[in-house]
């Protein structure tokens, strides 16, 4: 559900028990939301970030503490156009890019809720398949909670 969830869209929300079906302005295309856990099974189960690429990041400094807004192109064989991330009350946020490389490949990722109720990405994880924190991994974003919105292809 996206009560509470401010995003910078001309987008119409309608909300129907917990999932938010949305139609967008530009495309037509039918829209989902998910918050938490649900947001991050999404993302696996979608094929939203695997592989796909991250086109915008936004990092705001809000009355509630830090916002990251995120905005990823998924992998061709994913059933989803694009993917709005929104991360909120960021308690932690490591990015190490250079031009060297594409902005920004996402070739694995890992994502689940911590212990602390926090929920942890990593963008560049030294094992995708591990469900903690490593020191090695890359990409950090830590966060209270996470949003995702997925516009779904035609």
């Amino acid at each position: 559900m996206t009560s509470g969830v401010h995003w910078r869209s001309r987008a119409e929300i309608a909300i129907r028990y917990g999932e938010a079906v949305v139609h967008s302005w530009r495309q037509g295309s039918e829209m989902k939301s998910y918050e938490g856990e649900q947001a991050i099974a999404q993302i696996a189960e979608l094929s939203a970030l695997h592989d796909g690429e991250v086109r915008s990041m936004t990092l705001n400094a809000e009355p509630r503490g830090l916002a990251l807004d995120v905005v990823c192109t998924p992998r061709p064989s994913s059933p989803v156009r694009e993917m709005r991330l929104r991360f909120e009350s960021v308690s932690g946020f490591d990015l190490n890019w250079s031009s060297d490389y594409v902005f920004y490949l996402v070739s694995g990722y890992k994502a689940f809720d911590k212990d602390s109720g926090e929920i942890y990405v990593s963008t560049d994880p030294c094992d995708d398949r591990e469900t903690a924190p490593d020191p090695g991994d890359g990409g950090v974003i830590e966060a209270r909670t996470i949003s995702a919105v997925f516009a779904m292809k035609s």
